[in-house]
């Protein structure tokens, strides 16, 4: 259900409850980290993602690119300093448009090995 196993545990994460209303640096709770060692899954910052956001049961192309175009919704994951804690839960998405700017949403970086 969280990155670090099934039980809610608000030590673990930088939500509404402990954020003091703003975000904190990459990686400051390393006891939320995930089974694979990934590090503010829940909460800091929503994530955004490439996948189109799109209803669970639909037929087109969640990873379809949309160029430049910046009216077309992402998926965001993961919560964000001002969440509670149903939305840290793994399975909570919401949408944004690229051009959509506020402190609470963010974006990881990564790079293969």
């Amino acid at each position: 259900v969280y990155p670090w196993g099934n039980q809610w545990n608000p030590d673990n994460a930088v939500w509404s409850g402990n954020s003091n209303q703003q975000t904190a640096n990459v990686g400051s709770i390393p006891a939320g980290r995930s089974w694979v060692g990934a590090l503010d899954m829940s909460g800091n910052v929503w994530e955004w993602v490439s996948s189109l956001y799109l209803p669970y049961n639909s037929s087109d192309d969640r990873e379809a690119d949309a160029g430049n175009r910046t009216d077309v919704q992402r998926v965001v994951r993961g919560g964000s300093w001002y969440s509670t804690d149903s939305n840290l839960r793994g399975a909570t998405r919401n949408g944004n448009n690229a051009d959509y700017v506020n402190n609470f949403n963010g974006f990881r970086c990564a790079r293969s090995t």
